[in-house]
């Protein structure tokens, strides 16, 4: 009885509805996902990617920096990748 009642609360866990905080770390995860995969085919480095902004590489790569939409996309822009946010179907 006791290992059923374990498994729904692991169920219940892993099925409910994700937070804000959760979703925003979904996204940034992605992005750095598909970034860091572009630059690797392109043979692209972290340090010119920065230079080639012109920011520090930490402004870029760390994920506990706070990135805006606008530095997503000329991030993004700058490998060549496209950004696109879509509606939830329910």
């Amino acid at each position: 009885m006791n290992e059923e009642k374990e498994f729904v609360k692991y169920v219940e866990e892993f099925t409910k509805e994700l937070s804000v905080n959760q979703k925003a770390w979904g996204i940034v995860n992605d992005f750095y996902h598909f970034l860091l995969t572009e630059m690797e085919k392109q043979k692209i480095s972290k340090e010119e990617l920065s230079k080639k902004l012109g920011k520090q590489k930490s402004k870029i790569f760390d994920k506990t920096t706070k990135m805006n939409i606008y530095e997503m996309v000329e991030i993004a822009d700058s490998v060549g990748l496209n950004i696109k946010i879509s509606r939830r179907k329910n």
